[in-house]
């Protein structure tokens, strides 16, 4: 049986115009599926995908126009399929302003292993002692972090 699972996709909007940058992370749901059946692991991920793609249009024709009424291009910077470093993210509050740790990892765009902390030592110090069953380190974050400030969008899980 494949989990349900959060999934944090961080976004990328830049405006040529206005020269400007807003980052986007939000968390959507992809819901479970059964793994002997492809059309189920198919749907899961099109529930998953188009709970991104809702939170992200949401946040484009709502936030972000009335934040600086550019139009602006959009691109994944990354994405976290374990849970991140820092209570924060586990809110289901919109949050805005909330600066993050964010780290590529060694496989490669768009992984990357982000979180809140006080300092990128403390967000270091943090990925080294998670000790989950599928700790962020497995996934091989390459130093150094780099911190972003982004609007944070949490998802809700819909009835089927």
């Amino acid at each position: 049986m494949g989990a349900e699972k959060w999934i944090y996709s961080l976004v990328r909007f830049a405006s040529a115009e206005r020269m400007c940058e807003h980052h986007l992370l939000l968390r959507a749901k992809q819901p479970s599926f059964s793994n002997v059946s492809q059309r189920d692991d198919d749907r899961a991920l099109d529930v998953g995908n188009s709970e991104r793609e809702r939170l992200t249009e949401r946040y484009r024709v709502g936030v972000l126009a009335e934040r600086c009424g550019a139009i602006h291009e959009q691109r994944l910077v990354g994405e976290l399929q374990l849970p991140p470093i820092g209570e924060e993210l586990y809110a289901d509050a919109l949050a805005m302003d909330v600066p993050i740790w964010v780290a590529d990892t060694r496989f490669g765009p768009p992984w990357v292993v982000l979180g809140t902390a006080k300092s990128e030592e403390d967000f270091w110090r943090e990925v080294e002692e998670d000790d989950d069953d599928l700790a962020l380190r497995t996934l091989g974050p390459q130093k150094p972090a780099r911190q972003i400030i982004v609007d944070f969008v949490p998802g809700f899980a819909r009835k089927e």
